[in-house]
């Protein structure tokens, strides 16, 4: 009984470990990013969208951002803040955290969906600026993740200049590097997946909103 006890007790600690460090973290992030100074406004005829990662909480959690075509527009850690200038109108980003190595089996068919997924489907202006936070939980196996949009009525909207503060590291996007092209293609099967659940299949009731009146 002490035996399977300890064995019990080894194995939930492994996974509170995954959840608070992630075991397959995005792995090019600090090589990649492309690091720029903070965008004020957006450039003329696009629209910025702020991607925010403020806490620091979850250690070593990476989450990459692709649009619902596959694209991997950028990545963020803790502490950091993705701008990305877009085209005006419907936008779809996908964020996710790396499934733990030892969760890899749990995928059944090409396309099946595993881990924390969060995905926002956004109208945007041109000339206007939009804001998305990355909210990380403890999940049981890994963290939970969540791309929520300050709203117009959004309390958090008061609180971007100190989440900017916290966010030291700023980037524009990613390098199209060896390993960049290597990690898309690793993962075109689980985003045309996640597309398919979100955007109009049975997981459609978790897809988040941001409007073009959400604007600051």
């Amino acid at each position: 009984m002490k035996t399977t006890n300890r064995f019990v007790a080894a194995t939930l600690l492994a996974l509170i470990c995954a959840s608070l460090t992630g075991c397959a973290p995005f792995p090019f992030y600090s090589k990649n990013a492309i690091h720029s100074q903070r965008l004020d406004t957006p450039p003329p005829g696009k629209a910025l969208v702020n991607f925010h990662m403020p806490s620091e909480w979850g250690g070593k959690v990476t989450v990459p951002i692709f649009k619902d075509d596959g694209e991997l527009i950028g990545a963020l850690i803790g502490g950091s803040e993705f701008q990305y200038a877009c085209d005006p109108g419907s936008q779809v980003f996908i964020g996710f955290a790396d499934t733990p190595q030892q969760f890899k089996g749990l995928v059944n068919e090409p396309g099946d969906v595993v881990g924390s997924i969060a995905v926002l489907q956004a109208d945007v202006s041109p000339d206007k600026i939009y804001d998305v936070v990355i909210d990380i939980s403890m999940g049981w196996s890994m963290p939970a993740i969540y791309l929520s949009p300050v709203t117009k009525g959004s309390d958090r909207r008061q609180e971007l200049p100190k989440f900017e503060k916290r966010e030291r590291k700023v980037s524009s996007g990613l390098l199209k590097s060896e390993s960049y092209e290597q990690y898309s293609e690793k993962e075109s099967i689980r985003i045309a997946g996640i597309k398919r659940d979100f955007v109009s299949g049975v997981k459609n009731d978790r897809l988040r909103h941001l409007n073009a009146d959400d604007c600051r």
